[in-house]
């Protein structure tokens, strides 16, 4: 997502949705595994709070739609992004 040629490609070849949370709902997530390589550090919330300012705004920039997930159940997330998705399309 860091690199350009890679947002525009993801917006050339779809509907790109950012899955939004909070940097705090992301540590409890993230702390549920141990395969998250670049939060092996001696404060993974201070790391994502860093990758956080860097990554949201090309996030938001890329993205067709924003989908806030944080203390949100999935199926309701879901039928969010399906509603977006439907009305997107049926303005086009």
């Amino acid at each position: 997502m860091l690199d350009a040629d890679n947002r525009r490609l993801l917006s050339e070849r779809g509907w790109v949705v950012y899955l939004e949370t909070s940097v705090a709902q992301q540590a409890e997530r993230a702390g549920r595994t141990r395969h998250r390589p670049l939060l092996s550090t001696g404060d993974p919330r201070q790391r994502l709070e860093e990758l956080m300012l860097v990554r949201e705004p090309l996030y938001r920039e890329t993205a067709d739609f924003v989908a806030v997930t944080t203390r949100r159940r999935v199926g309701h997330v879901a039928e969010q992004i399906v509603q977006a998705y439907r009305g997107a399309n049926a303005q086009r």
